[in-house]
């Protein structure tokens, strides 16, 4: 209905319905390579749908056909929740003004569930989880180097890589999901470099990515990225501390984190932008008006206002994932979302004391990451963040190992 009023051209289309066969055709022969590739693909954020998008949507299909999404393996509790959530989507379809963005909305948040509902019954060994976070770490790299390069060297692309010419956003159209989707790998490769048992990378490989991804989240000036870095740092290093002969190893991490970072800021000439940064932004005004704009929607509209109307009727994005729920969903949908956080955190944190892991994927990471995405959806939308539903998912998985052991 939607492309009717506005039909694209012949040739996109035929290109993109070869592509998508292509992409069939690979999923059905080499499933697992699939997965990676629509995993290194999410680095690249500049649609509504991404490429990644259409290469897991298929994957999604035909794991459903092949009998590879089984429900049964993702947790009880967060099958009540996420059902519960979408019940509560639908039913605030009686609020819909634009029938066209909240039909766009509604799809991509079933899609998101669907994508973290799935991963519990991919990921089942050592090997898959190893594949998956490689995957993601190529991405991740790949979009951080050409973002750090543009920035501190010309480059022919840098209108692109760089958001008004000063803030690194990669591939992505925004920096502070662009620095967001660095935090995971940062973590992930910290915990790797003082306990390896995942990736079976050379150290300073290992060190050098990390590097990386940290210069990607500190040149984006991102200040929700900051916080949901440094959060996610916190928590790994108090978690590793915790740990059998991990203190000497977190002392170790910090310091070396923190004279790099600071060599790093002097040599470039960056800490008055970043003295900048933060600081409150003439444009922090606008954003606390709409959170407080969505806020009153909800006394408004019980029911909420519909999947994807906060655009609609506000002239700016709510800037929180949890304001967002309220004015769409109504307190139905917040109370919803609120046990979709609880229950992760709660799983998140019995995986960190046990000292538990996913197949490998370090529990204090995911833990800090997890901290982090959720402080972050504080102040950016966040819902449809694929990676947020990722993190959620590997949490779900080790929760559910460590119940089985």
């Amino acid at each position: 209905v939607g492309l009717s009023g506005r039909p694209p051209p012949l040739g996109p289309v035929l290109l993109a319905g070869a592509a998508m066969l292509a992409t069939l055709a690979l999923a059905i022969l080499a499933f697992d390579v699939a997965v990676a590739l629509g995993v290194a693909l999410l680095a690249i954020g500049q649609y509504t749908v991404d490429p990644s998008d259409a290469v897991l949507v298929v994957v999604l299909a035909v794991a459903a056909v092949t009998g590879r999404f089984e429900l049964r393996r993702a947790p009880r509790p967060i099958l009540v929740v996420l059902g519960a959530l979408l019940a509560v989507s639908v039913l605030s379809l009686v609020g819909v003004e634009a029938w066209e963005p909240s039909a766009v909305f509604l799809g991509i948040t079933a899609y998101v569930i669907a994508l973290g509902l799935w991963l519990p019954s991919y990921v089942d060994s050592a090997d898959r989880a190893r594949s998956l976070v490689r995957a993601y770490l190529a991405g991740a790299a790949l979009t951080a180097a050409l973002g750090v390069g543009a920035l501190l060297a010309p480059l022919p692309a840098d209108e692109v890589l760089l958001f008004q010419g000063t803030r690194v956003r990669g591939l992505f159209e925004d920096p502070n999901v662009f620095a967001s989707f660095l935090v995971l790998g940062a973590l992930l490769l910290a915990e790797e470099a003082l306990t390896p048992r995942l990736l079976r990378l050379a150290r300073p490989l290992v060190v050098g990515l990390f590097a990386v991804l940290v210069l990607g989240i500190v040149f984006s000036f991102s200040r929700a990225a900051w916080l949901n870095f440094v959060v996610g740092v916190v928590v790994l290093l108090a978690v590793l501390g915790l740990r059998r002969g991990g203190g000497a190893k977190v002392l170790l991490l910090a310091a070396v984190t923190t004279t790099a970072l600071a060599v790093v800021l002097v040599t470039t000439d960056s800490l008055d932008a970043l003295r900048d940064r933060a600081q409150l932004q003439s444009y922090d005004t606008g954003r606390f008006a709409a959170q407080r704009f969505g806020a009153e929607q909800a006394f408004r509209y019980p029911l909420g206002l519909g999947p994807g109307q906060f655009d609609v009727v506000s002239a700016l994005s709510s800037h929180s994932t949890f304001v967002r729920v309220l004015a769409e969903q109504g307190f139905l949908g917040l109370s919803a979302f609120l046990a979709l956080i609880g229950v992760t955190t709660a799983m998140a944190v019995g995986n960190a004391l046990r000292g538990a892991s996913t197949f490998g994927i370090g529990s204090a990471a995911l833990l800090g990451a997890w901290c982090g995405l959720v402080l972050n959806s504080l102040f950016i939308d966040t819902l449809h963040f694929r990676l947020l539903w990722i993190v959620a998912a590997l949490i779900w998985i080790g929760s559910s190992r460590g119940r089985a052991a």
